[in-house]
């Protein structure tokens, strides 16, 4: 019992005077802090002797910081130059070394050197520092763009960003920068707190970021930046957009062959990059593209959804798989596929959408079809594999607009769904006498071009363990325009 109450009290006196000289310190309350512990050790002297140590110690830290405090608000040093400058003064100061770390905005090294204190101090230092990481990333968003940030008066940022003039790319940037913020720190109180600031300065982001016409512009020297799969210690989402945020115009982003897993919905608004997979490449997680000038090569998506929204335009995909969820393409213009693997896709309102060499599936989830056109006038699919176990294709559309072909052309290609051919669609409900079976093909060829059509059941190799290859001398093998197989030529390996 003796021992029960002399650990409560030891608890108590951590919780009343180090975390609230901590608290300071990370608020760069320097001698507010001393001054507190100072004064702790006076008035409350049998709680503070229960952690004496602890007490000399983090004094000993926080004078040791305060007395190199004009290195660190001088601009012009960086956390390396100071540590090294003051090494000898800093040394066995873990705290101290942290604290500039974490003033110069290296907040991953920052927790590393607070890891190697003794006692309970890096426990406190970590916990207070994982509170304070938001605000303290907030801030530094806006110093590495010279813009002023008073972290009282968060609001004053939106003026600043008005008054300062930004040009469109560095604009353009701190859009980034806002979203992979949102992204990383989706559930803390300070987001909470400053959403309306945030939804504020995207808007300003947006109205100032003009389209410039680069047809005619010679690309950036681009430095291609390679990740790892990922591990235990390195979460994808975070260095996906870390790495794609420092990615170079035109540059390419590589992935080394392996998984990656993805916590939550990741948005990727970047342009003029390139995604490529070294090997057996597997992402799990939800994406949204919005950005433009974007190429992926060599993905194979094995969990979750996979969007192309209305700010998506010129991307391409070549040797693709979305294998788990739909793939959907909304208001989307001038999007390319070729030798990619679907199961379910979904377009609506988008224009220029290709397929060539690719295979459309039953959906796992969801979509009634294995390809669902909800007013997509412009499409072009040659050499490829639609096959279902439900329909073929879904026509989504108001019925005045049934009979409107439009630049909807499908060619040298097989169709089959096992329960007809194509469906209508209205109100959100399917009829009867709304399927085209195979019997009534010509019925559809005014809503939908076709030429060259295989409209019999593929057989594949193995549908269980997701071998799509057609079996030799089957519908559809070397039946496409180049002698090959329609849909996807997979590699049997």
């Amino acid at each position: 019992q003796e021992r029960d109450k002399l650990l409560e009290k030891t608890q108590k006196a951590k919780a009343e005077i180090l975390g609230p000289a901590v608290l300071m310190a990370f608020d760069n309350k320097i001698s507010e802090a001393i001054l507190f512990l100072e004064n702790q050790k006076q008035e409350h002297g049998d709680l503070s002797r229960l952690i004496t140590d602890e007490i000399d110690i983090l004094l000993k830290n926080l004078q040791t910081f305060k007395n190199i405090d004009g290195d660190i608000q001088n601009a012009g040093k960086d956390a390396d130059s100071i540590l090294s400058e003051n090494k000898a003064f800093l040394e066995n100061s873990h705290m101290a070394s942290g604290l500039v770390l974490w003033s110069k905005g290296k907040i991953k090294e920052a927790y590393e050197i607070f890891a190697k204190s003794s006692g309970c101090l890096p426990e406190i230092f970590n916990r207070t520092a994982k509170i304070k990481e938001p605000e303290q990333a907030f801030f530094f968003i806006f110093t590495s763009h010279n813009i002023t940030f008073n972290k009282k008066e968060p609001e004053i940022i939106v003026s600043k960003i008005l008054e300062s003039k930004m040009p469109v790319e560095e604009i353009n940037r701190l859009r980034i920068e806002i979203e992979f913020f949102q992204q990383k720190y989706p559930n803390s109180q300070y987001l909470k707190d400053n959403a309306g600031i945030l939804s504020e300065i995207l808007k300003i982001c947006s109205r100032n970021v003009e389209k410039v016409d680069t047809k005619d512009k010679a690309p950036n020297v681009s430095d291609d930046i390679c990740i790892e799969p990922t591990t235990d210690q390195t979460p994808s989402n975070l260095s996906l957009f870390e790495a794609l945020s420092k990615l170079k115009k035109n540059a390419k982003l590589v992935l080394k062959e392996g998984s990656y897993t993805f916590g939550g919905k990741v948005i990727l608004p970047f342009s003029d990059f390139s995604i490529m997979g070294l090997g057996a490449v597997e992402l799990n997680g939800d994406f949204t593209v919005n950005g433009s000038n974007i190429r992926f090569q060599n993905i194979s998506q094995k969990t979750g959804n996979f969007v192309l929204n209305k700010h998506s335009q010129n991307i391409s995909f070549e040797n693709c798989r979305f294998n788990d969820r739909e793939i959907t393409i909304v208001n989307s213009k001038n999007v390319s596929f070729t030798n990619c693997l679907f199961r379910g896709c979904y377009i609506e309102e988008a224009k220029k959408i290709s397929f060539g060499h690719c295979s459309f599936l039953s959906p796992k989830y969801g979509l009634e079809a294995a390809l669902s056109l909800n007013r997509s006038e412009e499409f072009e699919i040659i050499d490829s594999l639609i096959y279902s176990e439900t329909f073929a294709i879904l026509l989504k559309c108001d019925k005045k607009n049934f009979s409107k072909k439009r630049q909807r052309i499908i060619s040298q290609s097989l169709i089959f769904g096992e329960k007809g051919f194509l469906a209508l669609q209205d109100e959100n409900k399917i009829t009867e006498r709304e399927v085209i079976d195979f019997a009534k093909t010509d019925k559809s060829k005014r809503m939908i071009t076709q030429k060259d059509i295989i409209y019999s059941s593929p057989a594949f190799f193995n549908s269980s363990t997701e071998d799509w290859r057609l079996i030799k001398n089957t519908p559809g093998y070397n039946a496409a325009s180049d002698g090959k197989d329609c849909g996807m030529l997979q590699d049997p390996k």
